[in-house]
């Protein structure tokens, strides 16, 4: 959960520092066993309850946990972050006996914890482990503890207590003696945790008096991983006639390993106005495919070029006719079109950019009139079709630029995270899988109204902004278009059972500060005049351009 070189620097006060080392000193121990909570689906919860239905869950949940962690000053609460928390005790067996306790006290109370078919669940990690030497905290090899404590507590499934081997090794001769009638503990075998080099053996502690819980998602991963490798042995095995016959059929793949894109250049137009004379200027097509070649090398570098050249080579091989499915304007590419799905399915290339020239014979310069047509097939696919002039000079440059333009807007409209918590100027986010913020990365915050619940919400924040502007005499105009969304939205909401996909920018920019494995900060600050704008829980993180 957290990275192992930000954790020690960046998100221990000194005050969080001076905190752990009293309490080690008190217990007269080298050794620590450190616990990590959170809780399921918080981000989600608190979108669909409301801030101040989950408040009143969260009280609930935090008022127990505390209770039973500190009680007799078996452990400290080192830091609240988000929906987690992390602890410190001197025992491994205590930690583990308080995270049944707790988990106990979340059962008994599940009805006090559940509304509107919602029930909160926690999840808990723990490991043990050497924290200092010769009588001083080392907060290095603290970090990588805690970090190990918050990569087991991620496998876990809500009301599971998942521990290392050292805490399993440490506690269970004390659980054993005293408590063997009511826990049970069990291996879910080795997995391999992030930044760890060896392969970690996990244990699971549970109550007896419940219903076991569910195997960790690990677990559950190898035993498909298991059944896959023995489903392809059989498919190997029944059809080994076929696939030695159909060897060669296989699809295009760049000799770099990496990501292909169809680069395609139809000089067509420029040919006939050569040949009638409508073009004052000659024009060399095969210098100019190599110098616009040469920019599409350089843009999509490291990713591998493919051209019709290529393709047809590649055909060749396999014994087959080459035949031009696409040109670059004259063919639709779009998501239903079989021109498409040719590229994307046969060729499993991962783009198409295609561009046809036509020269101005009426402008003095050697000009061109270029239309680009460009498909990359991300996660969701984005069509982008342009035209623009240029010159013999500048061509490259501005083609280069579209296609670097084209990459960007789609980086730009991908959600990086969602918020978890907010104050006056700062974000505690949690990050997708395939985020690219880094720390500096410039942000923008956007929210996302859905259902009637969601349009409602739009109408009071709409009404709240109306009444500023109109106390602090603000722009007129800017008023004006407020009124007439407030107008519209009134309108639909007896019409409509839901409204998806509607989101609103706020007029809020942030900057990354820290960032973990699967967590984040960030500062914020309003840019426009509506000072009353703010984020809150559940609103999407983008990178700003």
């Amino acid at each position: 959960m957290f990275d192992d070189k930000n954790y020690t620097v960046t998100s221990l006060s000194s005050g969080e520092v001076t905190k752990i080392e009293e309490f080690r000193k008190s217990k007269q121990t080298a050794i620590l066993a450190i616990l990590f909570s959170d809780i399921v689906n918080s981000t989600f919860a608190a979108e669909k309850l409301g801030e101040e239905a989950y408040s009143k869950l969260r009280h609930i949940h935090d008022e127990l946990f505390k209770k039973i962690v500190c009680r007799d000053n078996a452990g400290i609460i080192i830091k609240e972050i988000g929906d987690s928390f992390l602890c410190v005790f001197a025992e491994p067996s205590t930690a583990v006996l308080r995270a049944l306790e707790f988990q106990h006290g979340i059962k008994l109370n599940s009805d006090h914890l559940t509304t509107q078919n919602f029930t909160l669940t926690v999840r808990i990690g723990i490991h043990v482990g050497q924290v200092a030497v010769e009588n001083s905290l080392a907060l290095d090899i603290f970090g990588r503890h805690v970090n190990r404590a918050a990569r087991i507590e991620s496998f876990a499934n809500g009301g599971q207590i998942l521990t290392s081997l050292a805490v399993w090794e440490n506690a269970v001769g004390w659980i054993k003696d005293s408590n063997h009638d009511k826990i049970g503990w069990i291996s879910h075998g080795k997995t391999k945790l992030k930044g760890v080099e060896e392969r970690v053996e996990i244990f699971e502690f549970y109550s007896k008096n419940f219903r076991k819980p569910l195997s960790p998602a690990f677990v559950g991963k190898r035993r498909q991983r298991q059944m896959l490798w023995f489903f392809l042995m059989f498919v190997l095995l029944l059809g080994s006639f076929f696939i030695i016959k159909h060897a060669t059929k296989q699809n295009f793949t760049p000799q770099s390993g990496r990501k292909a894109y169809y680069v395609q250049f139809d000089f067509s137009e420029i040919s006939k106005q050569l040949k009638n004379g409508s073009s004052r200027a000659s024009f060399d097509t095969i210098e100019m495919n190599n110098r616009l070649l040469s920019q599409s090398i350089s843009a999509f570098s490291p990713d591998s070029v493919v051209t019709e050249a290529d393709l047809i080579k590649f055909f060749s091989k396999r014994g087959e006719l080459y035949q031009r499915h696409s040109t670059s304007i004259t063919y639709n590419i779009d998501d239903s079109g079989d021109d498409h799905k040719y590229f994307r399915d046969t060729l499993k290339l991962a783009g198409v950019i295609m561009m046809e020239l036509s020269s101005l014979s009426n402008i003095e310069k050697d000009s061109f009139l270029f239309n680009l047509k460009a498909v990359i097939f991300a996660s969701s696919t984005t069509l982008e079709t342009s035209t623009a002039n240029s010159d013999r000079d500048n061509i490259e440059y501005d083609f280069r630029s579209m296609i670097q333009g084209l990459f960007e807007t789609q980086r730009l409209s991908l959600i990086q995270g969602y918020i978890l918590t907010c104050n006056d100027n700062e974000i505690i986010f949690k990050l997708n899988s395939n985020s690219k913020l880094q720390q500096g990365t410039s942000i923008r915050i956007n929210r996302n109204y859905s259902g009637k619940a969601g349009l409602y919400d739009r109408l009071t924040y709409l009404k709240t902004k109306m009444d500023y502007f109109k106390s602090h005499s603000l722009d007129s105009v800017e008023l004006k278009s407020i009124s007439s969304e407030y107008d519209r939205i009134e309108s639909l909401i007896p019409k409509t059972d839901s409204i998806n996909n509607n989101a609103y920018s706020l007029d809020v920019r942030g900057r990354i500060t820290e960032l973990y494995d699967s967590t984040g900060k960030a500062t914020w600050k309003v840019k426009g005049k509506y000072l009353l704008e703010r984020p809150k829980p559940g609103d999407a993180i983008y990178i700003s351009n």
